[in-house]
C-alpha cells in the first residue's frame, strides 16, 4: 500500500533510483552490442533474455521515480491543504457513457478506501467521489458525470456556488456552476475550487476553470460553465484523501 501524509516540504528521495537508471542504459547497450552474426543461436537466446529482464527492471524504476515525482509535487501543496493523507491508485477501467461517468481504482476497503472519498491527481485537481469500493477497487464518479454536486467557489471573489454535472455536458468534459447571485462578479477565466461546504470534499481542490457566463435558464441567478482541468479518459495514477482537516 502507498499512502502518504502531506505535512512538510520534505520530498521523497528519488536520486538514488535516478542514479541507478543511466548504468542500466549503458547495460542494456553493452548487452546488445555482444550480439553478432558469429554468436551461436543459443547465446542469442541467452542475452536476449537478459536484455529483456534489464529492459523490465529500467521500466519498473522509471515507474518508481514517476511515482517519487507525483509526491513531491503533492508536497508542494498551499499550507492549508497540507494535512491531507492520501493512497496512491492506478485506474483500471472506465465505464458509462450517455447516462453516467465513472472510472476504477486499484485501491479498496483494504487500504482504507471508502465512499463518499475525494480523488484528485498530483496537482490537487479534483478527478471524483468515490462510489463503492470493494476489497481491493473502488468505482468513482468523475466530476463530469451527470449527477455530481459539488460545493464550489470562485477563488478571485470567493463567490459560492454549486458545481453540478449536465447530461448536455457531460460528453464534452464540462460542467456548470449554478445557484450564482444575480449581482456576482463571474469572469472568464476564474478559478474555480472545492469550498469545503459540510466538509464532503476538503476546501480548495481545483474544479477547474470559468469557460463562459450567461443568464440562467430559468431567469434567476447567473450560470457558468466550467472547464475542468483534467480528461476524464486520461486519467491514470490518482490519490485517493482518506482523511483531511479544512482550514476555512
Amino acid at each position: 500500500m502507498t499512502t502518504a501524509t502531506i505535512l512538510s516540504n520534505n520530498a521523497p528521495l528519488s536520486g538514488a533510483w535516478r542514479a541507478a537508471f543511466t548504468p542500466a542504459e549503458r547495460s542494456i547497450a553493452a548487452v546488445r552490442r555482444r550480439v553478432t552474426a558469429n554468436d551461436t543461436q543459443a547465446e542469442v537466446y541467452d542475452l536476449h533474455g537478459k536484455i529483456a529482464d534489464m529492459e523490465a527492471a529500467s521500466r519498473q524504476i522509471q515507474a518508481i521515480v514517476s511515482e517519487n515525482d507525483r509526491l513531491r509535487t503533492l508536497l508542494n501543496l498551499p499550507t492549508r491543504q497540507r494535512e491531507l493523507t492520501l493512497v496512491m491508485a492506478n485506474v483500471i477501467g472506465f465505464s458509462g457513457g450517455n447516462t453516467g461517468q465513472f472510472f476504477t481504482i486499484d485501491r479498496g476497503e483494504r487500504y482504507g478506501v471508502a465512499a463518499g472519498m475525494s480523488v484528485i491527481d498530483e496537482h490537487r485537481h479534483l478527478a471524483g467521489i468515490v462510489a463503492e469500493a470493494g476489497d481491493t477497487w473502488a468505482n468513482v464518479q468523475a466530476i463530469t458525470d451527470a449527477h455530481m454536486r459539488i460545493g464550489a467557489m470562485i477563488e478571485q471573489t470567493s463567490t459560492i456556488g454549486v458545481a453540478v454535472g449536465h447530461f448536455d455536458d457531460m460528453q464534452q468534459n464540462k460542467l456548470r456552476l449554478a445557484y450564482l447571485p444575480d449581482d456576482a462578479r463571474v469572469n472568464a477565466g476564474d478559478l474555480v475550487v472545492t469550498s469545503g461546504a459540510n466538509d464532503t470534499f476538503p476546501d480548495g481542490l481545483i474544479i477547474g476553470m470559468i469557460e463562459s457566463v450567461c443568464a440562467h435558464e430559468s431567469g434567476l441567478g447567473q450560470l457558468a460553465k466550467i472547464a475542468p482541468n483534467i480528461e476524464y479518459r486520461q486519467l491514470r495514477t490518482l490519490f485517493v484523501i482518506t482523511d483531511f482537516i479544512n482550514e476555512r
